[in-house]
């Protein structure tokens, strides 16, 4: 029977890296008429609903493999599933549920952590799902907490590029919450970082920034040198197109400065 199981699982990986998905569902779910818990073919299965865009089939199938590490005690890999389940949640719009998910999963990373003293790099990218989810539900005190962690972490492990990058978003929530100066301060300290470490298209949209927050305050003389420079940046890395963002809403931005003839 091991052998055939063998057989079914690598057949399935065969058929599904061909991208023959119906094919590899039918050999995977083989094995579960076998071994219902059989985690390797719950992975596989809920790997390839995800691949062809079946959320539902796929959210089904995680949560029976957590289930299934959970009764295990394997904490980690109980961890992986939970990552899966909450970007499910998030594709599907279900803001609220994929928190809480990914709150569990920074429970466990959390635990995980006491034990091997530790920290993993996959929490980086779980906090950053959790500040986009608060952004787009508007919760941004909550969203500023999770940055704020972010900020601190990448402060003692690095990259400069990851601190630059928590203060950009830091300075889009103060912004929002209508602290223009602290979101400016901010801004500027990501620039410095940006400018240092030659990210050329992260400099323009941080100029960008800034300039937009000194023009949305009508203080055009100090918008103008921030907004022509990322003008210059946007030609230069050949964002020219018209339905480009951020070269469309400087050149327009410029445009009004000028006639305003207020610089």
């Amino acid at each position: 029977m091991e052998e055939k199981i063998s057989y079914w699982i690598k057949k399935g990986i065969y058929y599904y890296n061909q991208g023959q998905y119906d094919a590899a569902l039918e050999m995977f779910k083989e094995v579960l008429k076998i071994y219902p818990d059989n985690i390797t073919a719950l992975n596989k299965i809920g790997n390839t609903y995800f691949a062809i865009d079946n959320l539902s089939e796929a959210l089904s199938n995680y949560d029976k493999l957590r289930s299934v590490y959970r009764r295990l005690g394997l904490l980690e890999k109980e961890r992986m599933a939970l990552e899966k389940i909450g970007r499910i949640y998030s594709l599907q719009g279900k803001d609220s549920v994929a928190i809480n998910v990914y709150l569990e999963v920074l429970d466990i990373y959390e635990q995980m952590e006491f034990k091997d003293a530790k920290l993993d790099e996959g929490k980086f990218l779980v906090l950053y799902n959790l500040g986009d989810l608060y952004k787009r539900q508007k919760n941004y005190t909550q969203a500023l907490s999770i940055y704020q962690q972010l900020l601190a972490l990448h402060s003692e492990f690095g990259p400069l590029e990851g601190i630059a990058d928590d203060l950009s978003e830091i300075g889009k929530i103060l912004y929002k919450q209508g602290n223009f100066s602290e979101g400016l301060d901010k801004f500027k300290e990501a620039l410095q970082i940006y400018n240092v470490e030659s990210i050329l298209s992260k400099t323009a949209i941080t100029l960008f920034e800034i300039g937009k927050i000194y023009y949305n305050l009508d203080q055009y003389s100090e918008a103008f040198p921030y907004l022509d420079n990322a003008f210059n940046y946007f030609k230069e890395l050949g964002l020219q197109a018209p339905d480009d963002y951020y070269y469309t809403n400087v050149k327009k931005m410029l445009e009004e400065i000028k006639k305003s003839k207020n610089i």
